[in-house]
């Protein structure tokens, strides 16, 4: 089983548990299971805004760099055009 998840076994287990020891360790229990059960909730969730944050990153990016792109062949595209048409029927 992996780390990260929580399985009908573990909840067979805590009941099983808390017939064996009684109600005295109920809180306990619940607040050790409670805090696995969270535990793996931020894992889930850290590896899904992750990979947003990255696809993020990766926009902004690809955003700027087409910016770049657009700036330069506006400075050097008409020069270029320029030397092609004036410099083929020269």
């Amino acid at each position: 089983m992996a780390e990260d998840e929580i399985e009908r076994q573990d909840v067979q287990a805590l009941l099983e548990t808390r017939h064996e020891l009684g109600p005295t360790y109920d809180d306990a229990l619940v607040s050790s299971f409670a805090d696995r059960i969270e535990k793996v909730v931020e894992r889930r969730v850290s590896g899904r805004t992750d990979g947003l944050d990255r696809a993020d990153r990766l926009v902004a990016e690809a955003g700027k760099r087409q910016l770049v792109l657009g700036v330069v062949s506006l400075g050097v595209g008409p020069h270029l055009v320029r030397g092609f048409v004036f410099g083929c029927s020269g």
